[in-house]
């Protein structure tokens, strides 16, 4: 009983990153770091997909998608009511070029290569 009552708090963490080494050490830096679940995806269609049928807690979301970038779908997925108070983190190579839009959106920008530390800690001020 307490495992299920475990499993219901824990709260998802959804990671849209099409560079597959970097979503897969992201996944394990967050899963053996933080006590949340982390769920990997590698495009803006798999992501719509997750949102349609599972609660997020955050999103964190590579700018450079090959089919939508990062802002573009933190905008979609913040259109779903279920979704639209989510905190996003956007990692970006190029930070200082999308400041305004992260601004506008309140987004949080993590500019690549990251962190990791300041990944976590950014996670954990966030989500708690």
């Amino acid at each position: 009983m307490v495992s299920q009552r475990s499993s219901m708090e824990m709260k998802t963490i959804l990671v849209v990153e099409d560079d597959p080494f970097a979503g897969e050490v992201m996944q394990l830096t967050l899963s053996i770091e933080l006590p949340h679940h982390t769920k990997l995806v590698t495009s803006s269609r798999e992501a719509l997909e997750v949102v349609s049928h599972q609660q997020v807690t955050l999103f964190i979301i590579d700018y450079h998608l090959a089919d939508m970038n990062g802002i573009d779908l933190s905008d979609v997925l913040h259109r779903n009511p279920t979704h639209e108070h989510v905190p996003t983190i956007i990692t970006t190579d190029d930070l200082t070029h999308h400041q305004q839009a992260l601004a506008e959106r309140c987004l949080i920008g993590i500019p690549k290569p990251f962190d990791l530390d300041r990944l976590i800690e950014t996670i954990e001020h966030v989500v708690g």
